[in-house]
């Protein structure tokens, strides 16, 4: 879709509702309402003809976008296989103000950059611009047509060397992926299970295992208040400065906002932290989100239980 295969059109027209007053929330002037047709998660596929993009072919791939920095940037992140072989990007698509455009701009990971204005009426999207391939320098034009629901779309996109002579290069549709609501109970039972891996994890010092469900931002505050980072509980674990004998978790409470969680929970245990002992029973909560998929775990708060 977003790539120079589709260069699907003027997706940048996106950012407008958001520029127009810094740290505001967006505007919602009914003609901004059509830019946030692009946010979600889509699924395409189409053609390509031989250019000097890349040899004739099919592809499909997906793509997502989503609002960031405060909603004044839109961030689109696609993936795809094709002729090319598999292709994936980040975009950015903003308004700019002084020039009253939609720019957007992309980034591939086989080293070719695209770029383009746009302009939209109704549910009908141009774009034109150009893109770097291969390090030779094209100019694109493309334009898409949104269904009346805004759940799929159309777009025929072009190339030309000089921009004089201009070859259709690419051709698809795209279909917005329906997320059914999340259900709770499997929900919490996926979170019970990855606590329940995290304790016997710790038990066999597998750092491997817990540094695939913390997040890289993950943060560990204790009954003092120390705060650790996750390399550093990881190191702790890894050199046996931190080591349990008996670990059991239990009385599990749930809590899921969405893509974001809470799990709270109590720990029976013996172990030594650098040669003291810390046995006994703790209170802890763990704030999960979901990311690509996947529950990371991105803070951890411990309290001791005092003994009677």
């Amino acid at each position: 879709m977003k790539t120079w295969i589709t260069l699907i059109a003027a997706a940048g027209l996106v950012g407008a509702a958001f520029a127009q007053q810094p740290n505001l929330p967006p505007k919602q002037a009914p003609e901004y309402k059509a830019y946030d047709v692009w946010v979600g998660d889509w699924r395409y596929e189409g053609e390509t003809m031989a250019s000097p993009l890349g040899p004739a072919g099919t592809f499909s791939g997906k793509q997502t976008a989503r609002w960031i920095l405060n909603g004044f940037f839109l961030e689109f992140r696609w993936e795809e296989k094709g002729p090319l072989g598999e292709i994936g990007a980040v975009e950015l698509d903003w308004y700019d103000a002084a020039t009253k455009s939609y720019p957007y701009q992309g980034f591939q990971n086989n080293g070719d950059m695209y770029s383009a204005n746009g302009t939209v009426s109704g549910n009908d999207w141009k774009s034109s611009g150009s893109v770097t391939h291969q390090g030779i320098k094209y100019q694109t034009r493309g334009a898409s047509t949104f269904a009346a629901d805004g759940m799929s779309f159309t777009w025929q996109s072009e190339v030309s060397a000089d921009g004089k002579a201009w070859q259709v290069f690419a051709k698809g549709k795209a279909t917005k992926v329906a997320h059914a609501p999340p259900d709770t109970v499997s929900v919490e039972k996926e979170l019970i299970k990855l606590e329940d891996g995290w304790a016997a994890a710790l038990l066999k010092a597998d750092v491997a295992h817990i540094d695939q469900i913390l997040a890289d931002e993950y943060l560990d505050t204790d009954e003092s208040g120390t705060i650790t980072t996750k390399a550093q509980d990881l190191a702790n674990l890894k050199s046996g400065d931190l080591k349990f004998t008996v670990l059991v978790p239990d009385d599990y409470r749930v809590r899921v906002y969405g893509d974001a969680a809470v799990v709270m929970g109590r720990n029976t245990l013996q172990g030594q932290f650098k040669g003291a002992d810390m046995s006994g029973q703790y209170r802890w909560t763990d704030t999960w989100a979901k990311r690509d998929g996947r529950w990371l775990c991105v803070a951890t708060h411990v309290s001791k239980i005092p003994q009677k």
